[in-house]
């Protein structure tokens, strides 16, 4: 789990993947390359066999970021 915010990048370890956050929404992130991903959504991550998920906030606490998990 990463704790993210706009213009946060890591890479998946194990994989050529990498996270980018172009924006951190209410309800929802935007990645860099422009998919976007609701929360409590999950997405196929590209060039792995990784799910990416934006879990549900614990309120608006921590505006700007998103918390974000990554399955392999």
């Amino acid at each position: 789990r990463f704790m993210m915010a706009a213009g946060d990048s890591y890479p998946v370890c194990g994989t050529t993947s990498t996270i980018a956050i172009a924006a951190v929404d209410n309800g929802y992130v935007t990645l860099a390359d422009g998919t976007i991903v609701a929360q409590g959504g999950t997405i196929g991550l590209p060039d792995s066999q990784c799910m990416l998920g934006v879990l549900p906030s614990e309120g608006d606490g921590l505006s700007g970021f998103a918390e974000v998990r990554v399955s392999c």
